[in-house]
């Protein structure tokens, strides 16, 4: 999770790209509105899983269960180890299982952050293409310079965003590569630990694999989600510049939306390097 490039490409969107793109109230308040509300929502599902994590580590810790077979490393440890050593041991390895959470999480929110951005983008992009100024008299449109200035001045606008939130795309699936792996082998070594090696069927260790369970899923949800979000709504870029009013447009102005329409064809989705794409299909 520390290797440099991870870092650099964040640095990159932050310095890069976020200044280029359109402030969240540039179409109106009751967007701004729309974003607010999927903000807040996002927070709470946030403290739902933080809540969880925390809950999860320290229901994980020996006082909480009969016996120390849960977690095979901790059995291990009490076979070969004894006095100080073994104080030490456990105290770094439940010290791991607080930073696993928390690194876990931390992850999580901060790529949810910077995907939520490219979304708030493509909302605001997908209302542009459906505003574009009308005439009443098509004869008299194509005609009107000032006003197919002003169409040529939007479509611009729109194409440049669209390039932006391509290369904004390509650099958070670069991100997403290290925290999937993370993730992904941190759940198969939980889940070994879990199934294969405790003996303790007791109420206690049943809770302590629910609650884990309801983690991975609570995080594996959230993530998804946002994906799946994203997928949609890049999804409606074709079809919102498809349905705009281009027969009102001069051949300049329709080359544009030509242009901008081969463009849209593939949808931006989230990708871990092109192994998998993260949506509610990869959820199922």
């Amino acid at each position: 999770m520390y290797h440099p490039t991870y870092y650099k490409l964040l640095f990159d969107i932050y310095d890069n790209i976020f200044p280029s793109l359109w402030p969240l109230r540039s179409l109106g308040e009751n967007e701004y509105l729309r974003f607010q509300k999927l903000a807040r929502t996002t927070i709470k599902m946030a403290w739902v899983v933080v809540s969880v994590t925390v809950l999860a580590a320290t229901l994980a810790l020996p006082c909480f269960v009969d016996g120390y077979d849960l977690m095979f490393p901790v059995k291990i440890a009490y076979e070969y180890l004894n006095g100080w050593m073994l104080h030490l041991y456990l105290t770094l390895f439940y010290f791991v299982l607080y930073h696993a959470g928390f690194t876990m999480v931390a992850t999580l929110y901060c790529l949810t952050y910077v995907v939520m951005h490219l979304y708030n983008q493509m909302c605001l992009l997908n209302k542009k293409l459906t505003e574009f100024p009308e005439k009443d008299d098509a004869f008299q449109a194509v005609r009107d310079h000032e006003y197919q200035n002003l169409v040529t001045s939007d479509l611009i606008s729109c194409i440049k965003l669209h390039q932006i939130l391509v290369e904004y795309t390509r650099k958070i699936n670069e991100l997403i590569y290290f925290p999937t792996f993370y993730y992904t082998v941190s759940g198969v070594v939980v889940a070994l630990s879990l199934l294969l090696f405790p003996k303790d069927e007791s109420k206690c260790t049943i809770l302590v694999v629910v609650i884990l369970g309801v983690l991975a899923v609570c995080v594996t949800i959230s993530f998804c989600y946002v994906g799946e979000l994203l997928e949609n709504e890049s999804e409606k870029l074709f079809v919102s510049a498809y349905s705009s009013k281009w027969y009102l447009w001069n051949v300049k102005n329709r080359k544009l939306l030509q242009l901008f329409l081969i463009n849209t064809q593939e949808s931006m989705v989230l990708s871990s390097s092109g192994l998998i794409t993260i949506n509610f299909q990869l959820l199922i």
